[in-house]
C-alpha cells in the first residue's frame, strides 16, 4: 500500500539539461582533438627556419610556431593546407557529426547529447547556426566566458549558440524524448509518461483506455506512441513497458 502510494506521487520533473560539468569536460576534449589534429598537419608540412628571421610579425600567408630556440613555418600553400584541415575538422565534428547524431567525441565520452526541443538530433542547419552563433560564446578572445556565464544562468542551461539554434544539451539517456525544462518548455500533456524526468510520472495516469482496458498495475500509464502501458520501477530507477502478448515488463 505504501509503495503504491509512493509510486503514485506526482513530482516536479528533473531538469534534464543540468549537465554543465559534463559540458565543460566535453568542450575541453573536443578543442584538444581539433588542436592536436591541426598541429599534426602543421608538423607534416612545416619547415625549420633560421631563428634570426622575424617570420611571425607581418606575414599573412604564413603560420609559424616557436619551439624553444627553433621556429617552424608553413608558407603559402602549406599554410592554406593547415588552415583548411583545421576548418574541415571543425565542420566534421561540430556540424556534420553533431548535426546528424547529436554527439561529438567529447559528448560521447561524457554521456551527453545536443538535441532539439523534441529530443531529436539537431540536424545540419541547426548545428551550423549553433556553431556560427556560438562564436559569441568564446568571447573574449577565444576564452568561453560568455558561454560559461550563459550556461550557468539561463533556463535550460543554454549558451548563445543553443539559444540561436533552439537546442539543448541533455544526458544521453534523455535523447529522443521531448526536453522538459520547468518554466521554459511546454509541460508534458496529461497522462504522458516521461521516462527519465523524475522518480514518478506527472499528469493524471490513464487507468482505463477505450479498446484496451484497465491498467495492469495502479502505477501504469498508457503510452500512445508505444501502444502499451509503461511504469516506473523505483527500485531499478528506470521505466518499463508492457509486452501485451506475454504480459512481461521490459526496460525502455
Amino acid at each position: 500500500m505504501g509503495d503504491n502510494a509512493a509510486m503514485s506521487a506526482y513530482q516536479v520533473p528533473v531538469d534534464p539539461t543540468k549537465v554543465s560539468g559534463r559540458r565543460i569536460v566535453a568542450v575541453i576534449i573536443d578543442v584538444l582533438i581539433v588542436y592536436l589534429l591541426s598541429i599534426a598537419v602543421f608538423a607534416a608540412v612545416a619547415e625549420q627556419v633560421d631563428t634570426r628571421r622575424d617570420l611571425c610579425s607581418d606575414a599573412t600567408n604564413e603560420i609559424c610556431i616557436d619551439v624553444g630556440d627553433t621556429v617552424y613555418v608553413a608558407e603559402g600553400g602549406d599554410a592554406g593546407l593547415v588552415s583548411g584541415a583545421s576548418l574541415a575538422v571543425n565542420v566534421a565534428i561540430f556540424i556534420l557529426l553533431r548535426g546528424l547524431t547529436g554527439a561529438t567525441p567529447g559528448t560521447l565520452l561524457t554521456g551527453i547529447r545536443c538535441v532539439r526541443e523534441d529530443g531529436r538530433s539537431p540536424g545540419l542547419i541547426k548545428a551550423t547556426v549553433r556553431s556560427v552563433a556560438g562564436i559569441v560564446d568564446y568571447l573574449p578572445c577565444c576564452f568561453p566566458l560568455v558561454g560559461f556565464i550563459t550556461m550557468l544562468t539561463t533556463k535550460g542551461h543554454r549558451r548563445v549558440g543553443d539559444m540561436a539554434a533552439k537546442t539543448f544539451m541533455v544526458r544521453s539517456r534523455d535523447k529522443g524524448r521531448p526536453v522538459v525544462v520547468p518554466g521554459l518548455t511546454p509541460a508534458a500533456p496529461v497522462g504522458y509518461a516521461a521516462p527519465g524526468y523524475g522518480a514518478a510520472p506527472y499528469g493524471a495516469p490513464a487507468t482505463t483506455v477505450p479498446g484496451v482496458g484497465a491498467a495492469p498495475t495502479p502505477d501504469a500509464q498508457w503510452d500512445a506512441d508505444r501502444g502499451t502501458w509503461v511504469r516506473f520501477d523505483r527500485g531499478q530507477q528506470r521505466w518499463y513497458g508492457l509486452d501485451r502478448v506475454s504480459g512481461d515488463w521490459y526496460p525502455l
